[in-house]
């Protein structure tokens, strides 16, 4: 029984911000994508496969099949970490992050972003505490959850290092955005010049 616009309608407008819009042709695999928004709270991964990574020890290990498991889907942090992006991290502020690259053994590398300390939900309390008052509180971070595409390759290495956010980061990734912006005006024009009809001469 169908009402309205249907279930299926429904669902793909995620009202909620569940995660990336459905879309059967273009959705699956999409790990790829720059993320417009940091607001999404779960991504579909074509292939996942699941890691863990020991950031104090610097190791990891695979937590599922290593070719992939099919289409699962992950907490938006478990695939791009806190923020997609360098340019993200910049609009949210922030001066610090880790930033952890994710090396496969196709010669593919996927850099992610964390905050420095994790966020660790604080329960209630009568108001004796050091704690009272707080929902949350910051702690070291040790053990996280890595999800992959496994068309991308086998992991063969991860590698975390602290990153400030420095003026000259900031001036040299606007740079690269406008080269990238005007690499891909070219060839937007090149490419609409190419499909004009040559005239006889």
């Amino acid at each position: 029984f169908e009402f309205g616009t249907g279930l299926l309608n429904y669902c793909k407008n995620d009202y909620q911000g569940y995660g990336q819009i459905y879309d059967n042709r273009n959705n699956l695999g999409r790990t790829d994508v720059q993320m417009t928004k940091d607001s999404v709270k779960y991504v579909l991964v074509a292939d996942a496969a699941t890691l863990i990574f020991n950031t104090l020890e610097k190791t990891f290990a695979y937590d599922s099949d290593m070719n992939g498991e099919g289409p699962k889907l992950f907490k938006r942090r478990t695939v791009y970490g806190d923020y997609a992006s360098i340019r993200a991290v910049i609009d949210a502020g922030v001066t610090k992050v880790k930033e952890l690259v994710v090396e496969f053994d196709s010669g593919r590398k996927r850099p992610r972003f964390y905050d420095m300390s994790e966020l660790v939900d604080v329960p209630p309390t009568n108001g004796t505490t050091a704690w009272s008052g707080l929902d949350a509180v910051g702690v070291e971070m040790k053990m996280l959850e890595i999800a992959v595409d496994a068309r991308d390759g086998i992991v063969i290495d991860m590698y975390v290092r602290d990153m400030n956010i420095t003026l000259w980061l900031i001036i040299k990734l606007w740079f690269e955005e406008r080269w990238e912006w005007f690499k891909n005006l070219f060839r937007k024009n090149r490419k609409e010049s190419d499909s004009l009809p040559q005239e006889d001469m």
